[in-house]
């Protein structure tokens, strides 16, 4: 039967299984407290079981096939089905009893455990119980050093994907790490309001409910919808990264609108303006046609278009070519001066011929630009050309810095309001700025009557025709280019002149790369630094305005006179309204004080004030003589990444001096992925340094990016886009392809990705859980270098799960029932090799004589002894390995080293733990008696033979009793390692151990209630055994060498032969085997292994194998195997690896195959030949062996049968 440990709500199974009906609640569960709920539900559960259990063998019974005809294989078939659908049924009953736990509550870990891990039971239930049992926050008033650390917030619009899950996962490992190694830690969550992202999906969602845009609704009634649409929506990515395990103290959860961060956002901007940090300008920004608002440089991304391409854009019909360079004329104003040298008509007939890929923006061209010593110019230098357009005078630049002579014609038209680089030629030249575009990308008209109104990529065109009908066009070629797109709304960004509100970042990054230069600021990995000093050493100032509704409105004021407000009969005057501060520019008559935002605008008006009241007192302290009309606020809002840039700080209170700024301020680490250093962290340290004057956190840690197992960016186009939810809880080929069509895509990106999803997921994606995911990905995490997430290495580690869930089973079995662990203290002693004993369920409380060689569970009998109860050599061993992970694991976290951590917990666990020890523990504490006949020889031999079989009995109950100790060490010290990677199975499996008390921080005896806060492993001095770590390397390459020859013969596990180890020339090897025989034994599969005297002869009927130049061992085959018929069997292996390899040559020596084939395919079939070879040459050699076996005489097949 099946016991459950959960409380529950059952289903009351009939003899039938498709009958079951819901279990009638009896009339006082309501009366129940939820312990008593549990012990019902664990009763019910068990009940269930049982009957769950009566139907699978009934069904099974009434199956079986009555035709006799009918195959073995599909009998198999359906018995594995029915064991399939009946394990499901008892595992969504234990599922149905632990999401019965009441909310908060600790869920129940009695009674036995269930066969077999399953994530969803692990998982639930714990997650509520830490964070209401406040385990996430730090203590008040402790003397704990701090560890603080902020969690970069989210957008309030996203669903968690597999970026959010490797940082939370990197983050929480830590975390979860410092908190167990005695630091008072704080990890603050956040969302961020994500200006573009948020208003868009808002807009976007009035669109399609109401069909309305924002502007029909007014600011104050779209910010309305945009807060109810937060209120709604923007807890989704909090539960989700709940699902992940992370355990931030929730209580202090902020979000960048929230009144204390925009409070901190609005002192922020004045303070900086106030130093001159901020100020306002007229330059180019990235301009997004379709969000009509200013974009970050993240927000851009680049593609590579590498010819003539046509390309769809937002707001187009048709596609729009790019990756072209047009070439066209312009005229030369002829000389006016008929006496000049330069006045005949071929030089008032002169053009210069200049190229662009955007010629729409000719109609914005204020110069031509010519290198200095460009000896085809020098007659034009000076002069001007004519805009075939407008008819301006154009004049013509020497410019060494723009031009590069080698390139087309050598002659630059120059557009300096609508690119970066004409812009500096323009600042230079002291050039005209045009703006030829609206907010809409549309022609205006400073581009002409002919082209105004016409969208930009129409006029690209038409501007083109014209030239054509002119005479002027010279001709169109290839050109490769890189397009910058807009991430948002994947228009082509537009470089556009703007007046708007900059930061000048110099001094900040001068300071920010010193802190780096002198040790202030560490970032990992150092590789980092150089991206850090080259990108802050040539910093940019930065655009802070957004064209928004939604984010922190701009706290500036425009300035309008009274005298320029309009009054009654319609004309300016001194009369009129003070206006009000939320008052829309285009809401009054404002012309003779100009249009903020616009061209028009008198940069001079601005003023900056935390509040309208104050804004009034500084523009009247400003302009004293002239009586103040309206106060303008800027309509704009401010960058998302300012306020994120606040966030270390501004999560405490600043700029308060709260507590929590007092406290926890700065942090300790910044935790992040590496393609946002500049952007985000570059600003964090900057404004931390201006506002705080102090460096936000002491340390930067940068993850790698997140591919594909191809190592492919991940692209819903490609149908590789992993969503975390996914692993954890698995989904079907079809769910994965059903989030495809139900997506944006274009139809035919759809059938890429479904493609796509079929190569990579052809049965979909099982489940794996939190831990498995969140174990991989840190294990994945190589300082450095991106991630190529391979799910079946997650899936990998699920099924290690399993492993840990059997080795903690096995524990519970074999404990005993009342275990208590010893203390520490006693545990050394018997390191050490004196005295002490504790108590321990069926351990036995003796303190007769033990053996330092009782690694194996020999008796004293077979080993020389130094005390009575010194450690057994196998739980010395495993102690020193366990010491040494705990020391290689800390300093890996210490570090950041998180591919070392996790490979080191898994292969203890694994290789150590699982594997070896609990292997050596089995046959001892199942009482078997090591070395019996000798035992009884030495009984015999001794005049006091009784009392020496008593001493034995006696031993051995010290070595169950030191043997179950240290088991529990190792799982209880392994389980406190792995619970910062893998928090929910950890919690789990401690909760099922015994517990040992450690003393409080007053000296009293305490227990922790969760792993998470019990005390993380440090290593111990006393536990280090090099010597002996040595000793079982060596004993490990005789296993090694003994599996490898069951392999070779082809051994079953039942088949355990005699084995015999010869050790020549080295007693010290030679007496270690001898005192771990027993381990050597079990570990083998052997039925016995035996130490050869240096001068006693190899028993007949052996295979013998060579370990190294001391040690040989031999197997006894006599009984095991016919060496004649396993030689026939060889023969005929070595026959089709001979054909496989033949095969091969023919086709390696075909014509051709050497040029035509290509490299991978002859890679393939190299390494199909290496491996043939190789088998081929092991065939071979077991042949001989088997061979030689049967010369020997070793025919007796009656035995091997």
């Amino acid at each position: 039967a099946i016991v459950c440990s959960y409380s529950a709500r059952f289903v009351k199974m009939s003899a039938n299984p498709e009958e079951q009906v819901p279990a009638a609640a009896p009339a006082d569960n309501a009366d129940l407290d939820p312990k008593k709920a549990a012990k019902k539900a664990l009763k019910d559960a068990e009940k269930a079981a049982k009957l769950a259990k009566l139907a699978a063998k009934q069904q099974a019974q009434a199956s079986q096939p009555t035709n006799n005809a009918d195959s073995k294989k599909a009998k198999e078939k359906a018995e594995a089905a029915l064991k399939r659908q009946n394990e499901a049924k008892e595992v969504e009953a234990l599922l149905e009893a632990v999401r019965s736990t009441p909310n908060g509550e600790k869920k129940s870990t009695a009674g036995e455990m269930y066969k077999a891990y399953h994530p969803k039971i692990v998982e639930t239930a714990w997650y509520e119980w830490w964070e209401k049992s406040d385990f996430f926050k730090p203590a008040d008033n402790d003397e704990k050093p701090p560890f603080v650390i902020v969690i970069p917030p989210p957008n309030v619009t996203g669903a968690l994907h597999i970026g959010h899950a490797l940082t939370n996962s990197i983050q929480d490992t830590i975390v979860r790490w410092r908190r167990m190694s005695g630091y008072n830690v704080l990890w603050v969550p956040g969302t961020d309001h994500a200006g573009i992202a948020t208003q868009t999906v808002v807009e976007k969602k009035l669109k399609r409910e109401k069909g309305i845009t924002r502007h029909d609704l007014g600011r104050e009634k779209f910010l309305e919808e945009v807060w109810a649409w937060v209120g709604e929506y923007g807890h989704r990515i909090h539960d989700q990264l709940r699902r992940l395990g992370s355990s931030v103290d929730w209580s202090r959860s902020v979000f960048t609108m929230d009144s204390k961060l925009s409070r901190a956002v609005n002192e922020a901007f004045v303070k900086m303006y106030e130093q001159g940090a901020i100020y306002r300008d007229n330059r180019l920004v990235n301009w997004c046609c379709t969000l009509k608002t200013a974009v970050s440089d993240i927000e851009v991304d680049y593609i590579d278009v590498p010819k003539r391409t046509l390309l769809p854009v937002p707001g187009y019909s048709e596609p729009v070519e790019f990756g072209a360079i047009t070439s066209f004329a312009y005229p030369i104003e002829p000389l006016s001066d008929s006496s000049s040298p330069d006045s005949s008509s071929a030089s008032n007939t002169l053009e210069i011929v200049v190229a662009t890929t955007r010629p729409e923006t000719m109609l914005g061209d204020t110069a031509i630009a010519i290198h200095p010593e460009d000896p085809r110019y020098t007659a034009l230098h000076g002069r001007f050309a004519i805009h075939p357009v407008s008819g301006r005078r154009i004049p013509i630049i020497c410019d060494a810095e723009l031009v590069d002579m080698s390139f087309g014609t050598g002659a630059v038209k120059v557009t300096p309001a609508h690119d970066p680089n004409d812009f500096a030629t323009g600042k230079r030249h002291n050039l005209e700025f045009i703006n030829i575009l609206d907010d809409l990308g549309r022609i205006n008209a400073n581009g002409g009557p002919l082209f105004a109104g016409q969208p930009r990529f129409r006029a690209r065109i038409t501007v083109v025709d014209f030239l054509k009908e002119k005479g002027l066009f010279r001709g169109v070629e290839d050109n490769p280019m890189r397009l910058g797109i807009c991430s948002r709304s994947s228009d082509v960004i537009e470089p556009v002149l703007k007046p708007q509100w900059w930061v000048s970042s110099k001094s900040a990054a001068d300071r920010s790369c010193a802190a780096v230069r002198d040790g202030s600021l560490e970032i990992i990995p150092r590789e980092f630094e150089a991206t850090w000093f080259r990108w802050l050493e040539n910093i940019r100032d930065w655009c802070i305005s957004r064209q928004l509704w939604w984010g922190h409105r701009i706290p500036a004021y425009y300035i309008v006179f009274a005298d320029e407000l309009p009054s009654e009969s319609g004309t300016s005057g001194s009369s009129g309204s003070s206006g009000s501060s939320g008052s829309s520019p285009a809401e009054a008559w404002i012309s003779p004080a100009g249009t903020p935002g616009s061209p028009s605008e008198n940069m001079g008006r601005w003023v900056v004030a935390r509040s309208p009241e104050q804004a009034r007192v500084v523009a009247e302290a400003k302009f004293p003589d002239r009586a103040i009309g309206q106060l303008l606020q800027d309509e704009d809002v401010l960058d998302t990444w300012f306020s994120s840039g606040l966030f270390p700080f501004s999560v405490f209170g600043w700029p308060e001096q709260s507590p929590d700024l007092t406290r926890f301020y700065p942090g300790a680490l910044l935790e992040t992925g590496h393609d946002i250093l500049f952007f985000w962290v570059a600003r964090m340290v900057m404004m931390g340094l201006s506002l705080t004057d102090q460096i936000p956190f002491k340390q930067v840690y940068l993850h790698a990016m997140v591919r594909d197992a191809h190592g492919r960016k991940m692209s819903k186009s490609l149908g590789n886009v992993i969503d975390p939810l996914h692993v954890i809880e698995g989904i079907s080929l079809q769910g994965l392809q059903d989030t495809l069509t139900n997506s944006n895509l274009d139809p035919k990106e759809v059938a890429k990705a479904t493609d796509g999803q079929k190569e990579d997921f052809p049965e979909g994606i099982e489940e794996c859980g939190t831990d498995a995911l969140r174990f991989a990905l840190v294990a994945y995490t190589s300082q450095g270098r991106d991630i190529n997430l391979d799910i079946k290495r997650v899936v990998a580690y699920r099924h290690w799960c399993n492993k840990l869930w059997n080795a903690i089973r096995f524990a519970m079995m074999n404990l005993g029932e009342g275990f208590q662990p010893c203390s520490v203290q006693t545990l050394n002693e018997w390191i050490s090799g004196g005295g002490g004993v504790c108590g321990g369920g069926n351990g036995g409380d003796s303190a007769a004589s033990s053996t330092t060689g009782g690694g194996g569970g020999e008796s004293s009998s077979s080993s020389s002894s130094s005390s009575s109860t010194a450690l057994p050599l196998a739980c010395r061993w495993i102690l020193s390995r366990l010491n040494g992970a705990v020391a290689q694991i800390n300093k890996a976290l210490e570090t950041y080293d998180f591919a070392t951590a996790t490979q080191r917990v898994y292969s203890y666990w694994q290789y150590e733990v699982c594997d070896v020890f609990i292997e050596l523990v089995k046959p001892v504490v199942a009482g078997k008696e090591s070395n019996g006949e000798g035992e009884k020889e030495n009984a015999e031999n001794n005049k006091n033979g009784e009392n020496s079989k008593a001493a034995a009995a006696a031993s051995t109950d010290l070595e169950k009793l030191q043997f179950r100790n240290t088991l529990w060490v190792c799982l209880d010290y392994g389980l406190k390692l792995l619970h910062p990677f893998m928090p929910y199975v950890t919690e789990e499996l401690w909760q099922k151990l015994p517990k040992r008390a450690t003393k409080g921080e007053e000296g009293e005896e305490t227990i922790p209630p969760s792993i998470m806060l019990a005390q993380y492993p440090t290593a111990q001095a006393a536990w280090e055994a090099p010597a002996l770590e040595a000793l079982m390397v060596y004993l490990d390459s005789v296993v090694s060498r003994v599996r490898s020859l069951r392999t070779d013969y082809g051994l079953a596990s039942k088949q355990r032969p005699q084995l015999f180890v010869a050790v020549a020339n080295a007693p010290e090897k030679a007496a270690f085997l001898r005192s771990m025989t027993v381990a050597l034994a079990t570990l083998t599969t052997s039925s016995s292994a035996e130490i050869l005297d240096s001068t006693a002869a190899a028993p007949q009927g052996c295979s013998v194998s060579i370990v190294d130049d001391q040690t040989t061992v031999l197997m006894q085959l006599k009984g095991i195997l016919d060496p004649a018929k396993e030689v026939q069997k060889l023969e005929k292996k070595v026959k089709e690896v001979q054909a496989v390899l033949q095969n091969l040559a023919k086709k390696m020596e075909m014509v051709g195959y050497e040029t035509d084939t290509p490299a991978e395919f002859k890679q393939v079939d190299q390494e199909k030949k290496s491996k043939a070879e190789a088998e081929l040459a092991a065939t071979i050699a077991a042949k001989a062996e088997m061979e030689r076996l049967a010369l020997a005489g070793l025919t007796l097949a009656d035995e091997a049968n």
